[in-house]
């Protein structure tokens, strides 16, 4: 599947009351990916929420991972693990991954 987002790694630079998460090729002369903006937020909330932001590429990349796991070898948890991960896909705004059929077919095949 073709990607729409900027393809990671993103890596977040703290300076003040603001953080820029840039991708690659993207700094410094570039636009950054994100901006977050300390307002209210502790320092160590606000770089930590620039942080999560620029880990997305990655969590996105693990998520249809597991979303990919053979149907016959999920156990309940790793099917909740992959549901988990199909809801994160479709909440970046992405289609749902075509193998999220497969999570329902084999409900009756799962491992206790």
């Amino acid at each position: 599947m073709s990607e729409k987002h900027t393809p990671g790694p993103w890596i977040a630079n703290h300076g003040g009351n603001m953080s820029r998460i840039w991708g690659p090729g993207s700094a410094p002369a570039n636009y950054p990916v994100a901006v977050c903006s300390r307002i209210e937020a502790t320092v160590d909330r606000h770089n930590a929420d620039a942080q999560l932001i620029a880990a997305s590429p990655t969590l996105l990349s693990a998520c249809q991972a597991v979303v990919r796991l053979p149907g016959l070898a999920m156990n309940r948890a790793t099917r909740a693990a992959a549901r988990q991960c199909l809801a994160a896909i479709t909440q970046a705004g992405l289609p749902p991954d075509p193998l999220a059929a497969a999570l329902d077919a084999c409900d009756g095949e799962l491992e206790l």
